[in-house]
């Protein structure tokens, strides 16, 4: 989302977005849908560049709105992802708490904090707690599900691609695609990173197919896959040649 941030127009838009959005969520969900279709659109036929349609939908997720849209919307590549994020970090889940938002009524938040184990990306220490925000949660018998964002549970290990904003502090990127599980080899102790859903085990093999070209000094065919698993050690080393990568080309 680095384009949209240098264009204040068009993150003025995203906000507008937004705003308007969630004020039709309260009312009607296909309301929500059919308005935030109709102005991400717009914007994005005006300015007619894809990477501004990409960079709407990543700020838009990333500032919390999610009954409307889901990273499903348009494929976002872990380029892209790790583009748009800061800080992406790898922790465990200590505490997981839904509530209603204070002063609205109408809405709840799950607040998932993370106590951080190493940071891929960002100027965080570790052992940090992180505290994300995801919309939707349960509160007493009342639950409400936001449409492709991603759930936490307490004790597991994540891996996520964050953003820091004012208004409620740090969110996840683009909803369930920016969300890793990380699980253990029971036999040989090696973490790997898991998806949590079709885009990012599909996100995953595209990687996997990545890191194996980039080992022979070739890229890997467009469209290509791999089904073995990333460990999290070639993961994080993967994400943080892209970051050196983008920043020595001064993208």
């Amino acid at each position: 989302a680095a384009f949209l941030l240098r264009h204040s127009r068009l993150l003025e838009a995203a906000r507008v977005c937004v705003a308007l959005t969630n004020a039709a969520v309260v009312h009607s969900g296909v309301l929500a849908m059919a308005l935030a279709a109709i102005v991400i659109l717009g914007v994005a036929l005006r300015w007619r560049r894809a990477r501004a349609a990409a960079a709407l939908i990543l700020v838009a997720l990333a500032l919390g709105w999610a009954p409307a849209a889901s990273a499903s919307v348009i494929y976002v590549t872990t380029e892209q992802l790790e583009e748009a994020s800061d800080p992406i970090i790898t922790g465990k889940v200590t505490e997981v708490n839904s509530h209603w938002i204070v002063g609205d009524g109408t809405r709840i938040v799950t607040d998932v904090t993370i106590e951080t184990d190493d940071v891929v990306k960002g100027a965080i220490n570790k052992s940090t707690l992180i505290q994300v925000r995801i919309p939707g949660g349960c509160v007493g018998s009342i639950v409400t599900k936001a449409v492709g964002m991603p759930t936490f549970k307490e004790n597991e290990e994540v891996l996520v691609y964050l953003q820091y904003r004012d208004e409620v502090g740090y969110l996840v990127v683009a909803g369930a695609r920016g969300k890793f599980d990380i699980v253990t080899d029971s036999t040989t102790g090696e973490k790997y990173v898991a998806g949590i859903d079709v885009e990012t085990q599909t996100a995953l093999r595209e990687d996997a197919a990545k890191i194996d070209a980039g080992k022979g000094g070739e890229a890997a065919p467009a469209g290509s896959s791999s089904g073995r698993r990333i460990a999290l050690r070639e993961y994080k080393k993967y994400l943080r040649d892209l970051a050196r990568t983008r920043e020595r080309d001064g993208r």
